[in-house]
């Protein structure tokens, strides 16, 4: 119930992810105005917030999918390997993520 409770808060944030991306096709105006939300210390808590939840839907959607893994034949793993297996692959693709942007030039 809590992963699609969660959903929601995933919805508002791409809802807000787009009305950014409006923001910024302004040109300079867009982009002061989107800097000054930015600032604001409501649109940071809401930030926030919106993150907590996306991490909580991200960890329970994890620990359904390796509930939910394919058992047939003699080859399945424990739900456990794929767990652990699938939050690996979650750490692996953030640190890619945060080395191309951050070491690479992308901001």
């Amino acid at each position: 119930m809590l992963r699609e409770a969660t959903s929601l808060f995933i919805l508002i944030y791409a809802i807000l992810y787009v009305i950014q991306l409006l923001w910024l096709r302004d040109g300079v105006e867009g982009y002061n105005a989107l800097l000054a939300w930015l600032t604001n210390p409501i649109a940071a808590a809401v930030n926030i917030i919106l993150f907590m939840f996306s991490l909580i839907h991200t960890v329970s959607w994890l620990h359904l999918a390796s509930r939910l893994a394919p058992r047939g034949g003699h080859t399945a793993s424990p739900p456990a390997i794929l767990k652990v297996g699938l939050y690996v692959l979650w750490l692996v693709i953030s640190a890619i993520a945060a080395f191309l942007i951050y070491m690479g030039g992308l901001i």
